[in-house]
């Protein structure tokens, strides 16, 4: 076998814990040289935890901006609780205690999880590694591996962190982007974004009274809606002017976007068109097998979904005019909530999904 030098784009150095995730995202080999060069893509590279984001355990958050970036600091966290005996955190003159405190309550926590699974009857670990996962490859947080001897003595393969006092108090334990063909509640030709681009786009962009913004093709506006930033002028216009302190601008168009998803789930989310299979499927095979461990503030509670709690009924309901209700023949409910996830109107519309055992 021939031997191939690797040449990184982007490298860190004395890097021992896996609590910092990367992902390649591109390789190319030269025929001349037979060096492989890969372009390595770190999440949260400019992710720095400082010893006080301890509080964001125990403190309550009143920015809600802030929300991502709070869960992806929490998520940081435990992996150096679980990963890092050596942190300098647990010095902390002001802040070391709470560091000790929660790292020993997630310790706790893991060790539950193993000792309660029946399939460890008569097995013991020595080493716990928490791996980081997360963002849109993964329906999940992290990978938690119990070790024993250097070999893998189980593994929890999805581990799903929330901060709230059961999964149902959750606003969203799933959220899919509307156009994923994973999960086609309607026929592709009856998408929501299509359906906007036809008949509410133009009255939310005459909002704006500036010639300059000109309306993509759809193709191009389906292109580009998903994106996380904007990625052409038009949505950069679009989005720009949402940040301006103009509040009849944002009533105005806030009217026209709860327009479009009302009338949208009226006219098209029937029994007789809803794909009830696909939508089962998708649950069941991004939540069962999952383990949920939720912060309530005091402690980490465990919770873990079954196939049987996504299994739907057939039965189904418009709730407040942005929300499809679903039944499962356990007496629950999940409720898909049509929303757009970057700023109302702009860019990313999505399915934020919900669960609740008593309907």
């Amino acid at each position: 076998m021939k031997k191939v030098k690797l040449r990184t784009r982007l490298f860190y150095k004395n890097i021992t814990m896996t609590s910092v995730p990367s992902v390649i995202v591109a390789i190319k080999v030269s025929k001349r040289t037979g060096v492989c060069r890969l372009k390595i893509k770190c999440i949260d590279q400019k992710l720095q935890l400082r010893a006080s984001d301890i509080d964001l355990f125990f403190v309550v958050q009143k920015d809600r901006g802030e929300n991502d970036s709070n869960n992806k600091k929490r998520e940081e966290i435990l992996c150096v609780i679980t990963n890092d005996n050596k942190s300098g955190f647990y010095d902390d003159p002001t802040y070391g205690h709470k560091w000790t405190d929660l790292k020993d309550r997630f310790g706790t926590f893991l060790k539950t999880c193993f000792e309660d699974d029946d399939g460890n009857m008569g097995k013991s670990y020595d080493e716990i590694v928490v791996e980081r996962k997360g963002g849109r490859t993964y329906n999940f947080d992290f990978t938690v591996r119990y070790k024993k001897d250097g070999q893998e003595a189980y593994v929890i393969k999805k581990l799903e962190f929330k901060k709230g006092k059961s999964v149902e108090s959750l606003p969203q334990i799933l959220s899919i982007p509307v156009g994923n063909k994973e999960f086609d509640i309607l026929p592709q030709s009856d998408l929501y974004s299509r359906v906007f681009y036809d008949r509410y786009l133009s009255d939310y962009v005459k909002l704006h009274e500036d010639e300059s913004i000109v309306v993509p093709c759809r193709q191009e506006y389906e292109k580009h809606i998903v994106a996380v930033k904007p990625a052409t002028p038009f949505f950069r216009a679009l989005y720009d002017a949402d940040n301006r302190d103009d509040i009849g601008f944002k009533t105005a168009k806030n009217a026209i976007v709860k327009t479009s998803i009302s009338e949208y789930l009226a006219e098209n989310v029937v029994k007789e068109r809803v794909a009830f299979d696909v939508v089962q499927k998708k649950l069941q095979d991004t939540q069962s097998g999952k383990t949920f461990v939720m912060w309530n503030g005091k402690e980490f509670v465990r919770h873990a979904f079954e196939a049987d709690d996504f299994r739907l009924t057939g039965d189904l309901r418009i709730a407040r005019g942005n929300t499809v209700v679903f039944e499962t023949v356990k007496r629950g409910s999940v409720s898909c909530l049509l929303r757009w996830k970057n700023r109302m109107g702009v860019m990313n519309p999505a399915w934020q999904i919900s669960y609740s055992s008593v309907k």
